[in-house]
């Protein structure tokens, strides 16, 4: 009887030491669904480290849900995806908390025919790319593509060069290796040129 007792005790404690790293480790998890509410199957939930160029990627199921295991505390951004449907959101992830974030897709596009005439001609074009409160990366380019300025500036990205890249994909760019950038009318090149200075107080990566 004893000998069952300490053995009892003994699988109870190396169910507890398994048990305890995986209580503490960070999830992430929610459910996507369309504008009507139906779960969104084979949606790609991107999670980005605003901070670091920490970065995971997960398919959400049949039901529309999806989760994620073990990313390191901090500030995310949280986009889902689906062909040309996508939502986006801000999240702080702590181990030992589970965070719940659910999305509605909606469709991206760039800009309408009526915003691009009320613009006009654009010289120099700062553009959105951080996909939280902005455009994501994707709109971004349609932007730049409808917008065709003289000079486009990438900006609201932080030092994230997981986002910049995918802005910059396929697409030539200078990297003058400061914050600041002096233009005048006779500088101006003729076709558009892409131009990405260094976000400042960014980490050293150029």
């Amino acid at each position: 009887m004893r000998t069952h007792l300490i053995r009892g005790v003994l699988a109870a404690a190396v169910l507890f030491v398994m048990a305890g790293p995986a209580a503490a480790q960070s999830v992430i998890r929610g459910r996507v669904v369309d504008q009507g509410g139906k779960p969104v199957e084979g949606a790609v939930v991107s999670i980005e480290a605003t901070e670091s160029n920490r970065r995971a990627q997960v398919k959400t199921n049949r039901n529309g849900e999806y989760m994620q295991i073990g990313l390191p505390s901090g500030r995310y951004n949280v986009t889902a995806t689906k062909d040309n449907l996508k939502a986006a959101q801000q999240a702080t992830i702590s181990q030992g908390n589970p965070t719940e974030l659910n999305f509605q897709l909606t469709p991206t596009s760039g800009l309408t025919p009526e915003q691009v005439k009320q613009m006009g001609r654009v010289d120099v074009a700062m553009i959105p790319i951080g996909g939280v409160f902005t455009m994501p990366p994707q709109t971004a380019r349609e932007v730049l593509a409808q917008l065709k300025p003289k000079i486009a500036i990438p900006m609201h990205y932080r030092d994230n060069l997981y986002i910049l890249e995918t802005f910059l994909k396929d697409l030539a760019a200078r990297k003058p290796g400061s914050d600041t950038l002096t233009v005048s009318k006779s500088s101006l090149p003729a076709s558009t040129e892409i131009i990405v200075l260094r976000p400042k107080g960014a980490r050293e990566y150029w």
